[in-house]
């Protein structure tokens, strides 16, 4: 009887080894054993569609390569061997269909794959070094998955003007990150590829429920060049989208915002300040400091730009694309890059509190959102990204722009 009880048991362990374990080896060294406990709590959402499709993503069940010669892959009816390097893994998922995991690489599907072997060039055994622009949430943490995922320690941090400090490193030939996650250069093209989230231009109020009759600009500059085109953009047209606004080129138009831009620093709607806090002839005024980033020793409420005295509307905020760079080469850029860009992450870096909404925005659309977070995807609609297709318009602006706004650079105080 116990030997009949042993072979039973025996019996149905190999029936069900396709869902026991999934074992990764790199040049014929075994690198990790998942168990199918380990696949079912790796699966995520793989698309943005209702229902969304469930899987894993394949690279990140695999360690880090430098270079890929091929991959075998064992089944139970045998093993193929393809000569395929890592972008060939880039849109390869593991799937679970009826108790049975399932591998589909291109247009080709393996059913209950039991080994994975790598033939190829590990990338190098040291921890990884991130920086990115201070105040991104939840990026930090998804990054600490992807590493656990790949068996790296990461050195994470939040830096102010990441880009000279990276030239600052670069000349000083001090060792530099090996990604960073910045915001896009007005200069630049939009790059959707390389963009992880998206940040909402800001203002910093007291509380949630205060009005607002007075931003507080930084001073030192002739024009604040974000506020004055949101200013431009100061009109409905259902046709534009964040990626592509249509400043107006007419230069009544330059001036009829130019007039409101004038009459608001006039009303002290719009005031500038020497420092980080108020003097004290303005303590009493309902204020807000604007752009939220350029006050980081202030403390409020991050929310919309708001609807200003003489103005019938909010002004449209400003949409800052965040981007994922490689800097030193030592790491392929993609599978991180994938990982954050998979819609089951991408949920997870809309936040609220810091108005930062997924780069994948159809995800907004396919998802109940609260009022809060509809508000947030209203502000995105409506804004911009100014990227090189409207960053000569700048000059433009700055051109007709009067200087007899200002006496000695400053702005006309009461």
């Amino acid at each position: 009887m116990k030997m009949l009880r042993l072979f039973i048991l025996l019996l149905l362990v190999s029936l069900s080894s396709p869902l026991l374990a999934l074992d990764v080896y790199i040049n014929d060294i075994l690198w990790h054993s998942y168990s199918s406990e380990d696949l079912k709590a790796l699966e995520l959402k793989l698309s943005g569609e209702e229902p969304p499709e469930i899987g894993i993503p394949f690279r990140e069940l695999l360690p880090l390569m430098k270079s890929l010669e091929g991959i075998r892959i064992a089944v139970p009816g045998g093993d193929i061997f393809l000569e395929r390097d890592m972008d060939y893994l880039r849109h390869s998922a593991l799937r679970q269909e009826n108790d049975q995991w399932l591998l589909s690489m291109g247009t080709s599907v393996y059913s209950g794959p039991r080994r994975i072997d790598l033939y190829g060039t590990a990338a190098v055994n040291r921890p990884l070094v991130i920086w990115a622009e201070p105040g991104v949430r939840e990026l930090d943490r998804q990054i600490e998955v992807w590493a656990s995922l790949h068996k790296r320690s990461v050195e994470f941090r939040e830096v102010e003007n990441v880009r000279d400090e990276l030239i600052h490193r670069e000349m000083t030939g001090n060792l530099r990150p090996d990604f960073v996650f910045l915001f896009q250069d007005e200069s630049e093209d939009f790059s959707e590829d390389l963009t992880v989230a998206f940040v909402m231009q800001s203002i910093l109020k007291p509380s949630e429920e205060s009005p607002v009759d007075t931003l507080v600009l930084p001073s030192g500059m002739k024009l604040h060049p974000d506020l004055f085109l949101s200013i431009l953009k100061y009109r409905d047209d259902p046709g534009e989208t964040p990626y592509n606004p249509a400043f107006p080129l007419d230069s009544s138009d330059i001036d009829s915002a130019t007039s409101i831009y004038l009459d608001l620093i006039l009303r002290n709607a719009l005031i500038e300040q020497d420092d980080f806090f108020l003097s004290q002839s303005y303590r009493n005024r309902l204020f807000a400091f604007f752009p939220a980033r350029s006050f980081p020793l202030q403390t409020g409420v991050l929310a919309s730009l708001p609807r200003l005295p003489g103005m019938t509307r909010n002004i449209p905020a400003r949409v800052y694309p965040l981007q994922m760079r490689s800097i030193g080469g030592d790491f392929p850029e993609g599978t991180l890059l994938d990982f954050l860009k998979t819609p089951g992450v991408q949920h997870t870096l809309l936040s609220k509190e810091a108005r930062q909404l997924p780069a994948l925005n159809t995800l907004m659309e396919s998802r109940e959102l609260s009022g809060k977070e509809r508000e947030l995807y209203r502000d995105w609609k409506q804004g911009y990204i100014l990227c090189s297709c409207s960053h000569g318009f700048i000059s433009t602006v700055q051109e007709y722009f009067p200087d007899i706004s200002r006496t000695d650079k400053e702005l006309p105080f009461e």
